[in-house]
């Protein structure tokens, strides 16, 4: 038996509400912002080891083709939810993974790097900005196949180089 509502006709069929038309009714456009997210929750996956970065690249390809909530959903329907930090109770770490796999990545503002940051970045590019972070002594091991890096350092700041480039860029503001 199906639903009817008071303008439907006594003795026309009424089809029973299905799993695709209830999708259909939660067709809402994603926004960059929400790309983004997924984006960042996958890099977590990587970081974490739940994902390769083969893997990786081809979720984000389907992210940034993405136009509906439940194209997103279908792309870590399979990951768990992170949890929820903020910078003031996220703890200090000691290593943090930076990727950026056919994609853009800007770390600028108020951010905690770790002690030791492992860029690496395969065909995209990578901003990492250290004017507004109050931390000293930090180290960024940076590895890049035809993507870029720029890295800005505060005045009077100090670095030593040591970085493999293959078909990339590399700019050094500061």
């Amino acid at each position: 038996m199906g639903y009817r509502n008071a303008m439907e006709s006594d003795d026309l069929p009424v089809p029973e509400p299905s799993e695709s038309s209830e999708r259909a009714l939660r067709a809402i456009r994603v926004s960059d912002a929400e790309r983004d997210a997924v984006i960042e929750r996958l890099r977590h996956a990587v970081a974490e080891g739940r994902i390769e970065m083969g893997e990786f690249e081809e979720r984000s390809a389907l992210v940034y083709n993405a136009r509906f909530e439940h194209d997103l959903e279908t792309v870590v329907n399979d990951l768990p939810v992170a949890a929820a930090t903020t910078p003031a109770t996220r703890p200090a770490v000691d290593r943090r993974w930076m990727l950026a796999g056919m994609s853009g990545r800007e770390w600028r503002g108020s951010w905690r790097p770790a002690k030791q940051n492992m860029v690496i970045t395969v065909m995209g590019g990578q901003e990492i900005d250290l004017t507004a972070v109050e931390a000293t002594d930090i180290e960024i091991l940076a590895f890049t196949v035809m993507g870029g890096l720029e890295i800005t350092v505060p005045r009077g700041g100090s670095r030593r180089r040591r970085r493999l480039l293959l078909h990339g860029s590399e700019h050094d503001g500061g």
